[in-house]
């Protein structure tokens, strides 16, 4: 019978090693997000854009220049 008494010796030892400390940080939970907070998100953002613009816009140009290109020789 000292076998179930060693394992609740062991369970308490675990818990008692394994115990939640109290938070430290402020609790910001349910708070809405500033300008701060996602200010490098808005920067990657306005980056992707700007390289997708771009991309679009050199295809486009190379597009543009090809059916000049099939104008030119047409006449």
């Amino acid at each position: 019978m000292l076998f179930p008494h060693l394992i609740f010796v062991e369970l308490s030892q675990i818990m008692s090693a394994y115990r939640a400390t109290p938070q430290l940080c402020p609790d910001y939970s349910g708070k809405p997000l500033g300008p701060s907070q996602c200010l490098s998100a808005f920067f990657m953002l306005a980056a992707a854009a700007m390289a997708a613009m771009a991309i679009f816009g050199y295809f486009e140009q190379r597009h543009a220049l090809k059916s000049l290109e099939i104008d030119a020789k047409l006449f």
